[in-house]
């Protein structure tokens, strides 16, 4: 890991020890082999009900600048179109700054990301669509009066970067990877992997 490293957990201990905390909704997230990306585990989500599920990093503290990357694989998730479903949230404080998103639309899954600005207004990127593989997800967070930014990497291509933000509030101390916020509709099992966060 380098030097401006925040955290990361590729889920090779076997078990969720390396975060800060975990919710598990009675077992149903686990590492497992058959999760993994990279190494011998990765992060199972059994999505069975509409109970929210995930790990939990604290590690940083009031960041000004926040780049973080997952591995995400839908494996055989099945979704509503017109509904949602967050894989990651950040938080400032107990206030939830920035997100990703999942929806299913026209057949395809798509990924978006939002960041909550100073008015407590969401600034959305679009849609973006995404492999039924493993994909590779890149965010990028940068508070500032008038120059925040905020960034979408797909598979190492650039998707969505929004600039002129006004988001000084939006400074990251905690974060959530997992399935939260969970429709009905929304039923299957999918992989995450190779979590890391660094500070540039």
């Amino acid at each position: 890991l380098g030097q401006d490293t925040i955290f990361g957990s590729g889920f090779e201990t076997g078990d969720l020890s390396e975060w800060s905390a975990s919710s598990t909704n009675n077992g149903k997230l686990i590492t497992t082999k058959s999760a993994a990306y990279w190494g011998y585990y990765g992060l199972q989500a059994n999505i069975l009900d509409n109970s929210d599920m995930f790990v939990q990093d604290d590690t940083p503290t009031t960041e000004q600048e926040f780049h973080a990357r997952f591995y995400f694989n839908l494996n055989n998730l099945t979704m509503a179109a017109g509904d949602t479903l967050t894989i990651f949230n950040g938080y400032s404080g107990s206030t939830q700054v920035l997100k990703v998103l999942l929806q299913k639309a026209s057949g395809k899954y798509q990924l978006k990301i939002s960041v909550l600005d100073n008015s407590s207004m969401w600034k959305d990127s679009g849609w973006y669509d995404i492999l039924t593989g493993w994909n590779g997800v890149e965010i990028s967070s940068i508070p500032g009066t008038s120059s925040g930014t905020l960034d979408l990497k797909i598979n190492g291509s650039s998707q969505y970067t929004v600039t002129n933000l006004t988001n000084t509030n939006a400074k990251i101390d905690s974060v959530k990877l997992g399935a939260m916020n969970v429709a009905t509709e929304t039923r299957g099992v999918v992989y995450f992997d190779d979590y890391e966060s660094r500070r540039l």
